[in-house]
């Protein structure tokens, strides 16, 4: 099926998960150059592997996430159907020493949809 992943679709995909500031076109051309870098398509089936990942491991990665004594900061984009919101509250319960930030009318990237706010954010975060 990757093979078949277009830079159109790659269009809709962007619209759907990118907040209130939808991707430009400039931008959306810099992704698909990445993706098709040295047949980048062909990779595709594994990288989504994280999801099985993410399965198998669920519970040793959880549990790690909730125990450490290191110092956590989220960056969130409270507008993302896949990890927006929904995830930062549950991140935020099960994680109550974590910082979480959530910017306004971002989705999905938020290093690339509120690049400044990401980098002020994270930097805030290392300084203390």
């Amino acid at each position: 099926l990757a093979r078949f992943f277009s830079q159109q679709k790659l269009r809709k995909t962007f619209d759907a998960i990118f907040g209130d500031n939808k991707a430009s076109n400039e931008d959306l051309e810099s992704f698909w150059q990445l993706i098709e870098m040295g047949g980048g398509r062909r990779v595709i089936p594994h990288l989504l592997r994280y999801m099985i990942d993410r399965r198998n491991h669920r519970e040793r990665w959880v549990n790690a996430m909730e125990s450490t004594l290191v110092p956590v900061q989220m960056i969130n984009g409270p507008l993302d159907p896949i990890s927006g919101a929904h995830l930062a509250e549950a991140f935020r319960k099960r994680n109550p020493r974590a910082e979480v930030i959530s910017l306004p009318g971002v989705g999905h990237y938020p290093q690339v949809e509120s690049q400044e706010a990401v980098v002020e954010k994270y930097l805030r975060f290392l300084a203390r």
